[in-house]
């Protein structure tokens, strides 16, 4: 399995080998159209014969839309590519949380309702504390929560998660 999701400002690539054997190494190749590609790095295969993790970071990529896809090289030069990953970095404009600390509302801005598909609040141990209805105020009740740190957390209509601490006073 191949992921590539945006991490701050760089793009974190990771994908996971079962019984991998007589592979010389993975490169790492990228795109900014989907189509043709260029190698942007390489890590060398373990071979341990069991499930592998393997991470590649690429860091503050040029373009807002990249595509990523790994090319897997065995020994004798044989090669298979993985399905290829999109990372859209102009949707991750930083959502803003106010007041922070609250007492009994919390306001969402920067975002549109209707790109979510869910508003969740979670405590520090990142269990799931309550499930909010998405409205289009965007304004939440906070009242019932006991006083402490937690964190929202938006998944959005297009796959992507923000996640925002805030303090209830």
């Amino acid at each position: 399995s191949f992921t590539a999701v945006p991490a701050g400002k760089d793009a974190q690539l990771t994908w996971v080998t079962d019984n991998e054997s007589n592979v010389s190494h993975f490169e790492v190749e990228v795109s900014t159209n989907g189509l043709s590609f260029i190698k942007l790095g390489e890590v060398t295969a373990t071979n341990t014969g069991n499930r592998q993790l393997y991470k590649y970071t690429h860091v503050s990529p040029a373009a807002d839309l990249m595509y990523y896809r790994i090319r897997q090289v065995d020994n004798d030069g044989k090669y298979t590519f993985s399905s290829t990953a999109k990372v859209n970095f102009a949707k991750l404009k930083e959502v803003k949380l106010y007041p922070n600390p609250a007492a009994s509302f919390i306001q969402l801005s920067n975002v549109n309702a209707a790109e979510l598909k869910e508003v969740q609040i979670l405590g520090v141990d990142g269990k799931l504390v309550a499930l909010l209805p998405v409205n289009f105020q965007l304004q939440y009740n906070i009242s019932y929560l006991k006083q402490g740190s937690y964190f929202i957390r938006l998944l959005k209509k297009d796959k992507t998660i923000q996640t925002i601490p805030f303090i209830k006073q």
